[in-house]
C-alpha cells in the first residue's frame, strides 16, 4: 500500500506546486499588462494634452479668437449704453445710418404684447436718440434715463433702462414709465425697454401703467421665445457691409456671450 499511495501523493503535490506556479505566472502576466495599459493611457493624455496646445496656438495664430478690445476695456453700464445709443442713432459714427435701428424695432415689434401697436418703421431717420435724460416732466427730476428715443414724425418714444449688473433704485422704473407717459401723452406710441443683464424683469415698476418689455443680454440654449440685445448684435452683425463695424459688432457680441452666460 506504501508503494502505491506514495506516488500518488507525491503527483499530488506536483500538481499543486504547477497550479501555483501557473497562477502565479498568470497574475505577473495581468499585473504587466495593467501596467502597461495605465502608461499607453498615460501616454495618450500626455499626447493628446500636447496636440490640443498645439491646435489652440494654430488656431489664435489663424484666428486670434481670445482677442477682444473689450478685454482690455471692461464696459461699465454707462459706457455700455453710449454704444447702443450710438449704434442706434442713425446718425451714429457707424454711418450707417438707421440700419441699425430698423433691426432693433423689427425684432421689438416681434415681441410686442399684441395690444400694443407696432412701432412703425417708416421715416427712422428722423429719430432723435440722447443718452443720460433727466426726468423733467415728474417729481424727482434727479432721475436720468440711460437711453431715450424719439421720433417726432412717427410720433413715438422709447426709453431704454439699461441694467446689465447694478440694481434699481427705489421708484427708479416707476419714474420713467410716469415720465414716458407724461412727456409724450398725445404720442401715438410709448414703449419702455428694461435692459436686464440676467433677463429677469424690473422690481419697481408700476403696475397700473404700461409694463415695461423685458429685454435680456444673451439668449440662452434653448429657443425660448424673447427679446435679446444678442440676437440685434447678430442681425446687425451679419447685414452690415462694413468690416471695421461689423468686426466690432462681432466682438461685442462675443463679449456678450462670454460675460453674460445663461443656462
Amino acid at each position: 500500500m506504501i508503494q502505491v499511495t506514495e506516488p500518488r501523493i507525491q503527483l499530488k503535490s506536483f500538481l499543486s506546486r504547477y497550479r501555483d506556479v501557473q497562477a502565479g505566472s498568470e497574475k505577473l502576466r495581468l499585473s504587466q499588462l495593467q501596467e502597461f495599459l495605465r502608461r499607453y493611457r498615460a501616454a495618450q493624455y500626455r499626447a493628446a494634452q500636447i496636440i490640443a496646445r498645439e491646435a489652440e496656438k494654430e488656431l489664435d495664430r489663424l484666428t486670434a479668437r481670445r482677442f477682444s478690445v473689450f478685454h482690455y476695456w471692461g464696459p461699465n453700464e454707462l459706457a455700455l449704453s453710449g454704444i447702443i445709443a450710438d449704434f442706434l442713432d442713425p446718425r451714429g459714427k457707424h454711418g450707417q445710418g438707421h440700419f441699425f435701428l430698423e433691426k432693433f424695432l423689427y425684432l421689438l415689434n416681434q415681441q410686442k404684447p399684441i395690444n400694443l401697436e407696432p412701432l412703425p418703421l417708416g421715416d427712422l431717420a428722423a429719430t432723435k436718440v440722447d443718452t443720460e435724460v433727466v426726468t423733467s416732466e415728474i417729481e424727482n427730476k434727479r432721475r436720468r434715463m440711460d437711453i431715450l428715443l424719439v421720433n417726432p414724425k412717427s410720433k413715438w418714444a422709447m426709453v431704454i433702462e439699461n441694467k446689465p449688473w447694478a440694481a434699481e433704485q427705489p421708484d427708479q422704473v416707476s419714474d420713467y414709465q410716469d415720465q414716458l407717459e407724461k412727456k409724450y401723452r398725445d404720442w401715438e406710441s410709448r414703449v419702455m425697454i428694461y435692459l436686464s443683464g440676467d433677463g429677469s424683469p424690473p422690481k419697481t415698476q408700476n403696475t397700473e401703467m404700461q409694463p415695461p418689455l423685458v429685454m435680456g443680454y444673451q439668449r440662452g440654449k434653448t429657443d425660448a421665445p424673447g427679446f435679446f440685445l444678442s440676437d440685434w448684435l447678430e442681425a446687425s452683425r451679419d447685414c452690415c457691409q462694413v468690416d471695421k463695424v461689423r468686426h466690432f459688432l462681432a466682438d461685442l457680441a462675443d463679449w456678450v456671450a462670454a460675460t453674460f452666460k445663461t443656462t
